[in-house]
């Protein structure tokens, strides 16, 4: 193996949201850990498919934790009204909190993009 990775993970969805992007991005961002590269995840608060936010996540609007040997930066852009409002809305909102969570993370040395949304492909 080649010399440690600084690698950047952006994501609309990531644990504790229930669903396929977000375990995705988990297990990828857990085993590049395991394998020595410094991992950033950026992402947003959990919201979708969660019958009830974890307690730690009410009420923030940025946040920095530590799971499972990498960091993650989590921004919210409030959005309100239905599920399918939210979904929408996202599409727009969450490549620009994307972005300024990117430039919270430390300079990568490769990134990888979840799309969709299809705008994350700007962020990145």
């Amino acid at each position: 193996m080649g010399h440690p990775l600084n690698i950047l993970l952006l994501s609309r969805y990531f644990p504790p949201e229930i669903g396929t992007a977000a375990n995705l991005f988990f297990e990828l961002a857990r085993g590049l850990a395991e394998n020595g590269h410094s991992i950033t995840v950026v992402t947003n608060f959990p919201w979708y498919n969660l019958d009830v936010i974890p307690e730690r996540y009410a009420g923030k609007l940025y946040m920095k934790e530590k799971l499972a040997g990498f960091d993650v930066i989590r921004l919210k852009f409030p959005v309100f009204g239905t599920k399918k409002m939210k979904l929408i809305m996202g599409h727009v909102t969450v490549p620009l909190t994307t972005l300024l969570g990117g430039l919270l993370a430390k300079k990568p040395d490769i990134m990888f993009v979840y799309s969709p949304p299809l705008f994350m492909g700007i962020a990145g």
